[in-house]
């Protein structure tokens, strides 16, 4: 008569068992996940850290090397003697044109002083 009870008892032992059983096995299991997380965690806060400090030596090792300062003031040089062969480039070709000038008034006089020179010769023989 009491066999059903002692069967249901046999068995909510067993499923509490089951169940205690499952609960440790899941705890036990979510502890293992939970600190390889925190691991990983752990890992990829150095790694971010060290990328950092590579990041801040390259930096550093390209403001250490950095001679753009030293180039702008170079090529703020070479302007300023462009710009004075540039002035003396505009005085010669202003020279030069004056001479152009000079050479033609020369030359048209020759030419007219010539015809003269062959009009008179013409008209003394």
């Amino acid at each position: 008569m009491f066999d059903w009870v002692k069967d249901a008892l046999v068995a909510g032992l067993a499923a509490l068992f089951g169940g205690v059983l499952s609960s440790l096995f899941g705890y036990g299991y979510l502890s293992r996940l939970y600190k390889r997380v925190a691991r990983g965690e752990n890992e990829v806060k150095h790694l971010r850290e060290d990328n950092i400090v590579k990041l801040e030596k390259k930096v550093d090792d390209h403001i250490k090397y950095d001679k753009s300062q030293q180039i702008l003031a170079k090529l703020d040089g070479v302007r300023g003697q462009l710009d004075k062969v540039s002035d003396k480039v505009d005085a010669v070709r202003e020279d030069s044109a004056a001479q152009d000038a000079r050479i033609s008034a020369n030359a048209k006089f020759i030419d007219n002083i010539d015809d003269s020179f062959q009009k008179h010769k013409l008209g003394k023989h």
